[in-house]
């Protein structure tokens, strides 16, 4: 057990060492913090209008409702900004940039032969197992970096002002929305719950795309395979609308804290990332029991 503890410990090493995890990392800090330059001018132009428009009274209080929180930090960070640029790119491309820092190290370290050696000392299964968690690992924290330099650089310019359901229609978030409750009660609690569910996306395709290249040979094919399988998936599921139930399928939508969709529902979502999880986890552990070495 030691020995395996040293080998993730190893792993996770790499991880945050790995010079494609950092040019990661650098190039969505920058998006992030343009997208929350362009959500504080959007702010900062209604906050002119409001003060060329609504007269205020002697103790300097408008005279009329001002419709300030229409633009809140908790609708103006990456997660909660819809039909935006960069936030639509952030989401519609995390299968591909979550799993660039590490999924592809496996094949790197068969090519080289460096597997068979760690295998000889850890053991198949402690190998394949770690890997794993390191490929989760690796994208839980290339999702969580941006989202978390998104949140506090809007924090620092936007006010925290808590969402008003009467302006539901500027916040887009329904009650039919997985955390849409939630997020007229406690926003931060909602925020904080919608980080959590992307990086859990993030962590398990990281995952996906590991398990792909346990079986392919190919590094472009580990990484784009999947990703085009889920399009198409999605794609088909969303035309079909589930049967006319109109229940929200793509996971791209439930990620997103704000986005015109369908019928949210909580099992649904839930039954979508046990799968991303466990089947990843059951190829690398079935890899990890098979006799051969190759």
């Amino acid at each position: 057990m030691a020995l395996f503890w040293r080998f993730l410990k190893g792993e996770i090493y790499k991880i945050f060492h790995s010079r494609f995890f950092l040019i990661v990392a650098a190039v969505w800090i920058v998006l992030v913090i343009l997208d929350g330059c362009l959500a504080y001018r959007t702010y900062a132009g209604n906050l002119r209008l409001t003060l060329d428009t609504i007269p205020t009274g002697q103790d300097g209080t408008f005279q009329d409702y001002p419709f300030l929180q229409i633009y809140s930090l908790y609708n103006s960070w990456i997660g909660a900004r819809v039909n935006q640029p960069i936030p639509l790119i952030f989401f519609y491309t995390m299968p591909v940039y979550t799993v660039i820092p590490y999924s592809w190290s496996y094949l790197s370290e068969k090519r080289s032969g460096y597997r068979l050696t760690v295998i000889a000392k850890l053991g198949r299964l402690p190998y394949y197992l770690g890997k794993y968690i390191s490929a989760f690992l690796s994208g839980v924290c290339t999702a969580l970096i941006p989202l978390l330099v998104s949140f506090t650089f809007v924090a620092c310019l936007i006010p925290a002002y808590r969402p008003d359901v009467n302006f539901a229609l500027y916040y887009q978030v329904q009650s039919t929305d997985l955390l849409g409750n939630l997020y007229y009660i406690h926003p931060l609690a909602a925020s904080l719950a919608d980080m959590g569910m992307i990086c859990l996306f993030a962590g398990c395709w990281a995952g996906v795309s590991y398990a792909v290249s346990l079986y392919v040979n190919n590094q472009f094919a580990a990484l784009f395979a999947p990703y085009l399988v889920l399009l198409y998936l999605t794609a088909t599921a969303e035309k079909a609308q589930v049967y006319r139930s109109y229940v929200e399928v793509s996971l791209f939508d439930y990620l997103q804290l704000s986005s015109p969709s369908g019928i949210q529902n909580a099992w649904v979502f839930l039954g979508e990332m046990a799968f991303l999880l466990i089947a990843p986890l059951l190829a690398a552990c079935l890899r990890g029991v098979q006799n051969d070495v190759l």
